[in-house]
């Protein structure tokens, strides 16, 4: 099953919501983690740019991509860092050799089978080694509770979401030869008015 073909819908929410934002308390978590550190970011999912904007100004050299081309146009329009990409859809190769990989939200909003298509990505376009940051919604969340049943932790509300178990997911990781360097879940990381998720943050690194 492939999720992230939902372009239509990200292109409507993309359509009502505003371009720029507070940026995300996942950001400021990892700008303290590569500020001291030379390196090229690359967002996945990047969505209203929110916190690629957040790292230029704080003079990290970062882009954004996302499967939604109306948000990309609305992104460009403040700041050309953005591509139309589906990070997920297929082999990808980047021209830029990425330092660190950026994905917050996003890993919950893909399909397993696009999961190790996204994680097959990295791994091509690194050129030596790289670190990536991660914050996804756990099957911990309450949020899973509701919506459509699809499968044992896969739900539709509004769009599509897989709650990811963690103990599965550093099976995973564990397979395909990546270094858990950090990893915490938390209902503390991710608040937004009332809604508090149980999401995981983690921080990977990989060699070749």
């Amino acid at each position: 099953m492939f999720a992230s073909g939902t372009k239509l819908y990200w292109d409507s929410f993309y359509k009502r919501a505003s371009t720029v934002a507070k940026p995300s308390d996942f950001s400021r978590f990892v700008l303290k983690k590569i500020k001291k550190t030379p390196g090229f970011l690359l967002d996945v999912g990047c969505g209203n740019g929110r916190d690629i904007f957040f790292f230029l100004q704080n003079k990290i050299n970062a882009t954004g991509c996302d499967q939604s081309s109306l948000v990309i146009k609305k992104n460009n329009k403040l700041k050309k860092s953005f591509s139309q990409l589906d990070f997920c859809k297929s082999e990808i190769n980047l021209k830029n050799n990425i330092d660190f990989f950026y994905a917050r939200f996003f890993l919950h909003a893909i399909s397993l089978i696009e999961e190790e298509i996204f994680f097959r990505n990295i791994k091509n376009n690194t050129h030596f080694s790289c670190q990536i940051f991660l914050e996804f919604r756990t099957d911990r969340d309450p949020l899973m509770s509701q919506g459509k049943y699809l499968s044992k932790y896969e739900r539709f509300t509004d769009h599509y979401r897989r709650f990811i178990n963690v103990d599965s997911f550093k099976k995973r990781i564990e397979k395909r030869k990546f270094k858990i360097l950090f990893l915490k879940t938390s209902n503390k990381f991710a608040i937004f008015k009332d809604d508090k998720p149980e999401v995981c943050r983690v921080i990977l690194s990989y060699k070749k």
